[in-house]
């Protein structure tokens, strides 16, 4: 019995130390997995801290872009009254160059009524003095024969005089243009335009018409497919004398005034 008791003993005490360092070993354990949870939490703290001042720095950009959207707002509003001020400011200004120009030129010269440009047709050259001493060649507007559907023409001006009317007529020519109906009109081009000089003082004593005939044959009545004015046109040489644009006092009548004349096609046929 004392022996058994002593084998007793020396188990209990066997298992006394294996308990110990169980514990031992489990009170490592959790200091460490204590260290490691610290450690978590340290990170944790500073992913937060990090957060938050991300956060902060969006939140400033945001308010930044806020600032400069509502800056860029205001500065489109401010242009489009500026805008809205320009636009009253230039309808009351063409207003009044209208009213000017209705009191100032006689009816017959008021080229700006007629807007779609087909015959009649009035056509203002300005700065004749200048062109004269350059004598460049000086090409109108188009003009149409026909509403919606005529043949597209212009004016072609050397105001100093070409060839036999150099330095003592004006010289005028008509030239075929390449217009939005070509497509659907015959070619060559034939017919006859009528254009005078415009009395400037009254709607009378204007300029004997002078024909332009395109007889449907020449190199002048084709199409134009290259450029916008044919290379050749009908001409007048001769189509008024320098000396009778100035003011005729007896007839009342002024071709050149204030350095422009005006010309008018006057018929198609």
């Amino acid at each position: 019995n004392e022996e058994t008791i002593a084998e007793k003993g020396r188990e209990l005490d066997e298992v006394r130390k294996n308990s110990e360092q169980v514990q031992i070993q489990l009170m490592a354990t959790i200091a460490e997995k204590g260290s490691e949870l610290d450690e978590v939490r340290k990170n944790s703290r500073k992913v937060q801290s990090q957060m938050k001042a991300a956060e902060t720095e969006k939140g400033k950009e945001m308010d930044k872009v806020r600032k400069v959207m509502q800056q860029l707002k205001e500065r489109m509003e401010g242009t489009e009254r500026s805008l809205q001020h320009q636009l009253e400011a230039n309808t009351q200004l063409q207003l009044q160059l209208q009213t000017v120009v209705s009191y100032t030129w006689p009816k017959h010269l008021n080229y700006l009524a007629n807007i779609n440009r087909t015959v009649p047709v009035v056509i203002k050259f300005v700065d004749f003095e200048l062109h004269k001493r350059s004598n460049d060649l000086w090409t109108s507007p188009g003009f149409y024969t026909r509403d919606g559907a005529g043949y597209k023409l212009c004016l072609r001006v050397f105001v100093g005089g070409w060839d036999s009317g150099r330095g003592s007529h004006v010289t005028v020519g008509v030239c075929v243009m390449k217009g939005e109906h070509d497509g659907n009109l015959n070619w060559p081009f034939k017919g006859t335009l009528m254009v005078q000089l415009l009395n400037q003082i009254s709607d009378s004593n204007h300029s004997e018409p002078v024909e332009f005939v395109f007889d449907g044959r020449s190199n002048n009545c084709q199409r134009v497919k290259t450029g916008q004015v044919a290379d050749f046109g009908v001409w007048c040489n001769e189509f008024t004398p320098h000396h009778k644009l100035a003011c005729d006092a007896d007839k009342k009548c002024q071709y050149l005034k204030d350095d422009c004349i005006f010309f008018r096609v006057c018929n198609f046929q």
